[in-house]
């Protein structure tokens, strides 16, 4: 079975939807021909996973915060890693201290002594990097200089710095981008529009799409009886309001002003804050409304599953409409009608398009109006029938993003024999 490194700093809590994708990989990517070999920083969590790993010495601004956890000092001192000479520690101590670009710029250079170590026992000759933190990228791009012969996919979670504004560490932040995925094989993106964007401007790169997407072990079956009121909830944060539920307050006040709706609810589980609270209050559904703290990820699943709707608000950052979220997998895979509050040129619009499984209302009227005849349909028949193309959601699990990636994996497989092969190729030589 081929072999390829696994960069990533989002693995071994998987209730963070940072490491919902590593898992993924991990758990699946086998099935294609391709053993993956995850390098992970160290943390209080062991990976909870069979699975090929080892762990670098997390940067030393995290270092303290592990020392002080009983468990954390525990995984410490029993992971043996090989550590970069003094002067690198010394200068990944201070570099740390600035993050720049992110908290893990300071794990650089422990990430790549332990990979370089990997690669040459084991002599792997693909790489994949997963972002965030983009500090994988930057220690993918010393092991590519290290090692120019390996093909290397630089995987992303979230855009870079390709849309932030041209100012100070900014401007800093957009030129390192180029110069790092300059030296990538191939990128990957999760939606189709941020890969459009991705090749525009990186025109001389292979640009993939690789959707997030959901576990098959985690799918509903569909056959949940649902008790208590009509309910509509939203799992996971808001972020301050940057995703707002305003135009869902606004069509329940009209329903129960107008319908004389009672036996409705508005569940949110998360960290929505007192915001969330004074806007239904200012909407004058705080009766409907319930706000939650976090809890477990095996609960949110079940609370997905046994809603009457799923709602997803509107992502109002510049490049919302590229945005496929983590949380519409999940809300996939409970199988429940998805209500969302946002543009029907969007990603997000087009995919519940393609599966069936939900509705794009971009203002408050289209919202009472769906809201209207779910819950209709629910006093009729007590339930609201879902419509979702269970074949066309299948195409959105990891097995299939195990597949996508293992795609791209075959092609560099391709070049790397093409390379092998060309008898009039000039070999290159390694950069240090």
């Amino acid at each position: 079975m081929k072999k390829v490194l696994v960069i990533t700093c989002r693995f071994s809590q998987p209730d963070k939807v940072g490491a919902i994708r590593s898992r993924g990989i991990a758990r699946y990517l086998e099935r294609f021909g391709w053993h993956p070999v995850f390098i992970l920083p160290v943390t209080p969590y062991p990976p909870g996973m069979k699975l090929d790993v080892s762990e670098a010495h997390p940067p030393y601004q995290k270092h303290v915060k592990l020392l002080l956890n009983r468990e954390g000092k525990k995984r410490l001192r029993e992971t043996a890693f090989p550590l970069p000479p003094f002067p690198e520690r010394v200068y990944s101590f201070f570099r740390g201290l600035v993050e720049f670009p992110d908290p893990y710029a300071g794990w650089i250079p422990f990430a790549y002594y332990v990979a370089c170590d990997i690669m040459e026992r084991e002599n792997i000759r693909h790489m994949i990097t997963i972002s965030d933190p983009v500090s994988c990228h930057l220690a993918g791009y010393r092991i590519k200089r290290r090692f120019p012969g390996v093909f290397w996919l630089a995987d992303f979670r979230d855009p870079w710095a390709l849309y932030v504004p041209n100012r100070g560490m900014k401007l800093l932040e957009k030129k390192l981008e180029r110069k790092t995925l300059g030296l990538a094989d191939a990128i990957s993106m999760v939606t189709p529009s941020l890969s459009k964007d991705y090749q525009d401007a990186f025109p001389g790169k292979r640009v993939y799409t690789i959707t997030n997407g959901f576990d098959p072990d985690e799918m509903s079956m569909g056959m949940e009886r649902r008790s208590g009121p009509f309910t509509i909830i939203h799992t996971g944060s808001l972020y301050g309001g940057l995703r707002s539920p305003e135009p869902l307050f606004k069509a329940v006040y009209e329903l129960l002003r107008e319908k004389g709706i009672g036996d409705i609810s508005l569940k949110f589980y998360g960290e929505p804050g007192q915001w969330l609270m004074e806007m239904a209050n200012k909407h004058g559904v705080a009766g409907k409304v319930e706000s939650h703290g976090r809890i477990g990820r095996s609960e949110i699943l079940g609370m997905q599953r046994n809603c009457h709707v799923l709602f997803l608000p509107w992502n109002r950052m510049s490049e919302g409409k590229k945005v496929l979220t983590g949380k519409i997998f999940e809300y996939l895979a409970a199988m429940r009608p998805i209500l969302y509050t946002g543009e029907e040129d969007s990603d997000i619009a087009g995919l519940l398009r393609e599966t069936g499984a939900g509705v794009t209302c971009p203002d408050a009227q289209a919202v009472k109006k769906v809201v209207l005849e779910w819950y209709m349909e629910w006093k009729n028949l007590g339930e609201v029938r879902y419509r979702g193309d269970r074949k066309g959601i299948m195409k959105y699990s990891h097995v299939e993003m195990a597949s996508s990636f293992a795609g791209v994996l075959e092609s560099g497989q391709s070049d790397l024999t093409c390379e092998r092969k060309d008898p009039h190729k000039k070999k290159g030589g390694e950069n240090g």
